[in-house]
This record gives structure tokens, sequence and C-alpha cells, in this order.
């Protein structure tokens, strides 16, 4: 396993060599990052529940029920990614004047950002997901056609513009900023396991977690380190980053639901009751390794090959 992780192949699990990387360097970006998002990203929000009279009562899925109807599917959606634009541009305000870093190496190892990877996992996970929705439909009656001329051009905009934003947020913080500066540790699996744990217990607000049970945040968990691999072995960010931004762009213009945690003017609304389902299921243990498996051919990595090409 040792070998698996630390050939010379893989190496973006460490930081660059030019920068300021001591702890009082990440103590100040870390502060700076976090309270851009829980306390800058959230006035917005806070403005509109306070204009609108919001009191915080039941459970997450029926306070954005309520904020929804109030002030609009997309204008909701929008204040839930304001969050993650501006804590996105505090993340590389931070590797720029407080690292004194270049940006360029938290996203890839390679000279330049890879669109083809990017646009590559972006329709590989959306057509399989295409491909499970099809076969949901043909299982179950209780999906609605939800399709609202005057509000899905909008949408489709918003989704296309911030969503991006908001998971490539999510991607350099987990699979880049924290891996690489877990770097010390000389443990990538360790550092592996560690950042796709955070990253699922960041949904626990989710509405989600409250009606799927704890068997969701497995399922987070699972997820964030999968991306993680992927992201060591490929060297960068530009796989997880097209995987994770098709997952939300389905979620938010394809297929909704009223216990999720993207309430939006989709195409289709899901109108059977929460649970974990097959398509979940098949996620954790089919596509996701093959996925794997594939990237594993088409990039060349050489997973399971030691130094002499050997199977380990």
């Amino acid at each position: 396993m040792r070998k698996f992780l630390n050939s010379e192949r893989f190496h973006f699990d460490k930081l660059p060599e030019i920068g300021r990387f001591k702890f009082e360097h990440f103590a100040l970006a870390s502060v700076f990052i976090v309270s851009m998002f829980i306390g800058f990203g959230q006035i917005p929000l806070i403005v509109v529940v306070l204009k609108e009279h919001i009191v915080a009562l039941g459970d997450s899925a029926e306070i954005m029920q309520v904020l929804s109807s109030r002030v609009g599917e997309n204008k909701l959606l929008v204040l839930l990614l304001i969050p993650f634009v501006l804590t996105f541009l505090a993340a590389l305000f931070s590797l720029k004047w407080i690292h004194k870093t270049k940006i360029l190496p938290f996203f890839t190892s390679r000279s330049s950002f890879d669109w083809k990877r990017v646009l590559l996992a972006f329709g590989i996970w959306g057509g399989l997901m295409a491909v499970m929705l099809a076969i949901s439909f043909s299982q179950s009656d209780k999906f609605v056609w939800n399709y609202n001329s005057e509000t899905f051009i909008s949408l489709v905009l918003i989704s296309f513009l911030l969503i991006p934003l908001q998971i490539t947020c999510e991607e350099l913080i987990f699979r880049s900023y924290m891996f690489k500066g877990l770097s010390f540790m000389k443990k990538p699996i360790l550092q592996l396991l560690i950042c796709g744990t955070l990253f699922g217990l960041m949904h626990l607000g989710n509405p989600e977690i409250e009606k799927l049970g704890k068997i969701a945040i497995v399922f987070y968990i699972w997820t964030g380190i999968f991306l993680g691999f992927v992201a060591h072995f490929d060297n960068g960010i530009e796989l997880t980053v097209g995987y994770h931004a098709a997952n939300n762009i389905f979620a938010s213009i394809v297929i909704t639901s009223n216990w999720q945690a993207f309430q939006t003017d989709a195409l289709w609304l899901d109108m059977n009751p929460p649970a974990f389902g097959w398509d979940m299921a098949l996620t954790l243990f089919i596509w996701q390794p093959i996925l794997l498996l594939f990237f594993n051919w088409k990039y060349k990595w050489k997973i399971f090959a030691g130094k002499n090409d050997g199977i380990l």
C-alpha cells in the first residue's frame, strides 16, 4: 500500500517548493477562509431571513421550503451558493498573498489546467446519472414534470455560472489545499482518509442527513475518499471538478426533491419518500470503482504497478 500511494508518479500530496507553509501561515489562511464561509458568506441569507421574518422552526428541509416559498427557488439557490464563491476567492487570495505561492500547482501538476479532463469526467458521470434516472422512471410513477418556463432559463444560467465555482471551491480545499497541508504526515493514505472524512462531515447540516440517516454520511465520506484517490493518482483536480460539477448541476436542473439541499425548479420533482436507494449503492460499489479503473487505464496511472511495473 505504501508503494501503491507513494510512487514517484504520484506527487499531488506534496506542497510546492516555493511558498510560505509554516503553521502560522496555515492558521491565518484557515481562519480567513472559514470566516468567509460561515461569516461574511452568510450575511446575504441572514438579511433575507430577517427581512422575511422567517423563524427557524422544524428541520432544515422545512426551513428550505419556507425560504424558497418566500424568496423564490432561484434566489435561494444564489444565496446558498454565495458563501462558496466568497470562500473560493478567499482560498485563492490565501494562496497568493498569505502563502506567497503559485496557484496552478494547487489545481494541477501539469503545465496548464486540463479542461479536457473536466469535460470527460463531467460527460461520463452526467451520462451515468441520466441512465440511472431513466431506470428510476421505469420503476416508479412518482416523478412529476416540474418545468417552469419563467424560471428555468435563469436556473440554467445560475447553475452553470455559480455551481462550478461552488464545487471548485470544495475540490480546491478538500482535495488539494488540505491534502497538501497534511503532507508533513508523509502518508498519503492517511491524508486521503482525513480529507475524505472531513468532506463528509461538512455535509452534516444537509437535509439529506436528517431524512436518510447516518448512512448518508457514509456515502459522503466514501465519495470524498474516492475523489481524493482520483486527484492523487491524476496529480490534479480536473477530473474531480468534472465529476462533482456533473453531480451538482444534474441535481439542480434535471431532478430535485422537497427534502434535498438543492431545492430548485428542476425539470422533474422526485416525490418518492426519502431512502438510501439502489442508485446510491450502485454509485458507491460499482460506478466509482469502475471510474477509478477507467481513469487508471485512460491516463496510464499504473496504480497497480510497482517500480518494475510488477503487479503489487
